[in-house]
């Protein structure tokens, strides 16, 4: 059997106990120099960022050719229609190109952005490339390790009578670049 008078007094002392704690946590707060604030911190990462050098492109660099006909479109996604060749056959297809722009002057091509989605026609994905910046698929910036960019294959496997498809990375080399620049020539500097 419970004790009912105990137990209200149980939670109206700890209830004292945690707006002491809050308390303390905000006197803490408003007396140190620490931005708690989430739009301080962000303001301060902004600056940071801005003061940080933005590459430069090299001339007549191929994906600066993609971003100027993008802007003149004023173009955020596209959808196209196309062929697929896998596993010897043909299918239709649909590419959907998605662009990013948050440059901090019309000369920034290094923050911006382009997704290339092929969706097979159950609107599935099946490749994803994903371009970052300026330059080749898979360009490192000068003072990094790795690439912001990424190229992404459907893979099938499988196991008894269920199949699975997952999205693989693949290793940037002179397929995936071609591929690229196949699709930008085709569906958006129309060569």
């Amino acid at each position: 059997m419970r004790n009912k008078p105990f137990d209200d007094l149980r939670w109206y002392r700890g209830g004292w106990a945690v707006l002491t704690g809050l308390g303390v946590m905000l006197a803490f707060a408003l007396s140190s120099d620490v931005p708690w604030s989430f739009a301080q911190s962000q303001q301060q990462q902004q600056q940071e960022e801005k003061t940080e050098e933005i590459p430069k492109p090299p001339k007549e660099d191929f994906t600066v050719s993609v971003y100027k006909s993008l802007d003149e479109k004023k173009a955020e996604k596209l959808t196209f229609k196309d062929k697929y060749k896998a596993d010897k056959a043909e299918e239709p297809v649909e590419i959907v190109v998605t662009y990013y722009n948050w440059s901090v002057s019309p000369e920034d091509y290094w923050n911006r952005q382009i997704n290339i989605e092929t969706k097979n026609k159950e609107g599935f994905v099946i490749e994803k490339i994903n371009k970052s910046g300026f330059g080749d698929l898979g360009y490192v910036k000068p003072g990094d390790k790795k690439t912001l960019d990424s190229f992404k294959k459907e893979k099938i496997t499988v196991s008894g009578n269920t199949a699975t498809a997952t999205m693989v990375d693949m290793e940037i080399g002179k397929a995936e670049n071609d591929r690229y620049h196949s699709l930008m020539e085709k569906f958006v500097l129309k060569k």
